[in-house]
């Protein structure tokens, strides 16, 4: 009889027949969060959801950030992501949760006391009232030790592990993590009881959603990211660690000084495989240093200062002018549209140069006839804490007044021609 390797196991076996994107899961999760906390706490059932994806997907990323911005607008309160790493494969036994920690300025990796866990402490203001919600997260869920996984269980069922408190009512769990193994099954098999609270989602990321989790130049670094920008069907050549890994090396021969042939050749060593992909790659890297033949990532049209901003203006100015490279216009737009969904709030509020290029970007669009794009990057902008600031700027440009006129008159001439054809 085979080894029965729990229920995330069975879940990831099925993934071909019954996975889901980022984005569904995230859109579930929230709508769950937000008619859930309505009830009373005690109302709860003890179960929690779990996202099981490949590494560098982006599992973290987007309950830290899109997901809490998706709560707040649902739910019209304040909440705050809290991550606690639980996944302990190699770590001598414990007495409490592993909490990465900083102290004076470098991350320290520990046990976490009580206070330490998502849920022990509340949310105040300065004068003690609630603040908010929390959304802990609970990382590396699947590699959890058997000693760990028993504080897991006491934090589902409502009880601070250490100190048999109660879970703060202001607090809702949610984990993810990679997928079971069945190697490190012997030693960190998730107990029987403590699965039947989950609710398991295998994650596979649709290509656009794993664009956005690597337009962090953290992440992806920028002469492999571009490339992918641009050539979307190569991303389902390789796994995201493997494509992760390789753009990472790329980095290394380049900051080490070696040349971009040199970089592009341990991106090719991991496409063996994938003879075209190679061939793509070459050609799309032939103009070498020549900015105006690659894409702007979203995040320096977002961030850079002035003088690095009037440099992308000028490689936009030759686009505009030029059929063979218009594409790389849009790549760039897409790719702001993706960083503005992945920014979070907090960096994104009272950022003068954020809204000063957003703006500098919306009227270059509407200067240059691209209503389509305008629209497409107003969107997100207006989902964003940048709302307020580059919509007044917006009201004062005469492009962008005109081009907000042109609509009205197309929406209304539509209006009138699909009113009449229904007659």
């Amino acid at each position: 009889m085979p080894l029965d390797l729990g229920k995330m196991m069975r879940v990831w076996d099925r993934r071909e027949e019954h996975s889901i994107s980022l984005t569904e899961v995230i859109r579930r999760a929230a709508m769950k969060i937000a008619a859930m906390i309505k009830y009373p706490r005690v109302e709860w059932v003890n179960r929690i959801m779990v996202l099981l994806g490949e590494p560098g997907i982006g599992k973290s990323t987007v309950l830290k950030v899109v997901l809490t911005k998706m709560l707040v607008r649902l739910t019209g309160e304040n909440w705050r992501a809290h991550l606690l790493h639980v996944g302990s494969r190699d770590s001598p036994d414990n007495t409490g949760l592993l909490s990465v920690m900083e102290e004076q300025g470098k991350k320290v990796a520990g046990w976490a006391k009580p206070k330490q866990i998502p849920g022990a402490v509340h949310w105040v203001n300065d004068d003690g009232t609630p603040a908010g919600w929390t959304l802990g997260i609970l990382d590396e869920l699947p590699s959890a030790k058997p000693e760990v996984q028993d504080q897991i269980r006491e934090m589902i069922d409502g009880t601070i592990p250490g100190s048999g408190d109660p879970v703060d009512p202001q607090c809702v769990y949610i984990a993810a993590g990679n997928p079971p193994e069945a190697k490190h099954i012997t030693a960190h098999v998730i107990d029987d009881a403590i699965e039947k609270r989950f609710k398991v989602y295998a994650v596979i990321p649709t290509t656009e959603e794993l664009l956005q989790v690597w337009s962090d130049p953290t992440i992806m670094p920028d002469l492999l990211y571009k490339f992918l920008m641009m050539n979307t069907a190569a991303v389902d050549s390789l796994s995201p660690r493997e494509w992760v890994g390789a753009g990472k090396d790329a980095q290394y021969i380049l900051d080490s000084g070696g040349s971009q042939t040199d970089a592009l050749g341990e991106i090719a060593d991991e496409l063996q495989d994938h003879p075209d992909v190679i061939t793509t790659l070459s050609v799309y890297f032939e103009h070498g240093n020549d900015k105006t033949y690659y894409p702007i990532r979203g995040t320096q049209l977002l961030a850079d200062d002035d003088d690095a901003f009037k440099e992308h203006m000028q490689v936009m100015h030759v686009w505009v002018g030029d059929r063979g490279r218009e594409a790389l216009l849009g790549a760039s737009m897409n790719d702001l549209q993706r960083t503005l969904k992945i920014t979070p709030d907090a960096d994104l509020k009272g950022n003068k140069q954020a809204v000063k290029n957003v703006y500098a970007v919306l009227n270059f669009l509407a200067a240059n006839k691209r209503p389509d794009m305008v629209k497409a990057v107003t969107e997100v902008v207006f989902a964003t804490p940048l709302v307020t600031a580059v919509g007044s700027r917006m009201r004062k440009s005469p492009y962008l007044k005109d081009m907000d006129v042109a609509s009205a008159r197309a929406n209304t001439l539509m209006e009138k021609m699909g009113a009449a054809s229904s007659r």
